[in-house]
């Protein structure tokens, strides 16, 4: 018999297994690129405030948001528990 071994990279099958810390159901894992990129643009519409004032408020509120999707898909690694719909940042 000969064992063959296959390679995985360790990330792979770490984020495999993940489980919900709450539910103790199985996360699924967003794209993370896509995550990152949509967060840095709405990071960077706050632009848009400076050039007109009235969209401060929801320049804010975008930022915001915008901070925790960059926020998630780096330090979160983009997973998401369906069951009890959170995003556990800190694995």
């Amino acid at each position: 018999m000969v064992r063959v071994h296959v390679p995985q990279t360790a990330t792979f099958a770490k984020l495999k297994c993940m489980k919900c810390p709450t539910c103790n159901t199985e996360l699924t894992q967003k794209n993370r690129p896509l995550l990152f990129t949509v967060g840095v643009l709405m990071i960077v519409s706050i632009g848009i405030a400076f050039h007109f004032p009235l969209f401060w408020v929801p320049g804010i509120a975008v930022v915001i948001i915008g901070s925790y999707l960059v926020l998630w898909s780096t330090r979160g690694k983009g997973l998401w528990c369906r069951t009890c719909k959170k995003a556990p940042l800190l694995n």
